[in-house]
């Protein structure tokens, strides 16, 4: 009904981004040739609250069905679990706690070794994923920094690529934190 849409629109809009956001993860979006998620942590699942997708021409893979509130399980996603590891101090109680659902053959589940990555993810600065979330999908992610009372994150996502996930970090990891420093800047800049 219109309420309940009225209700979710107030809702994202609390979760929304600075202005001038939208141009700096499109461009993100188009250089990586991948898609590109901000989003934040609301109890046990991340909420999308920005997203871009390289336009047909520049795209390596068909994207994931995602849009902005959309909500993942923290496990499964490289934002997530930088998410998870900014926002609680004891990380294995979370993921003890956390549903753990297996979402591809290779989804991780074991809560003792989530909360290993969880930490070297925090440890690195940067997180990555491979066919978490979706057979043949991998993402990188870094956190956001001057966000006010909220966490937010960025991630990259692409096909995976045995043969070359160092390029995740070598080629998409500087452009990633690059947008992110820009981000971050816009943030502190509106808060």
């Amino acid at each position: 009904t219109p309420m309940v849409l009225e209700l979710g629109y107030a809702a994202l809009s609390s979760l929304s981004l600075p202005t001038g956001i939208q141009p700096l993860i499109d461009r993100l979006a188009e250089q990586s040739g991948g898609s590109v998620t901000i989003a934040t942590i609301d109890n046990r699942e991340i909420v999308i609250t920005g997203r871009a997708i390289a336009p047909p021409s520049m795209r390596k893979f068909l994207t994931l069905n995602l849009y902005v509130g959309a909500r993942l399980p923290p496990h499964a996603t490289a934002t997530g679990r930088l998410l998870v590891g900014l926002s609680h101090s004891d990380l294995d109680a979370f993921w003890q706690a956390a549903p753990r659902e297996k979402l591809s053959s290779r989804t991780l589940t074991d809560p003792a070794r989530l909360a290993a990555e969880t930490r070297k993810a925090i440890n690195d600065g940067y997180c990555i994923v491979e066919d978490q979330l979706s057979l043949g999908y991998s993402a990188i992610g870094v956190p956001l920094q001057h966000t006010g009372n909220r966490h937010f994150a960025i991630a990259v996502s692409m096909p995976t690529q045995r043969d070359d996930m160092q390029g995740l970090t070598d080629q998409i990891l500087p452009m990633l934190q690059h947008t992110a420093a820009e981000i971050s800047q816009a943030y502190k800049s509106n808060i």
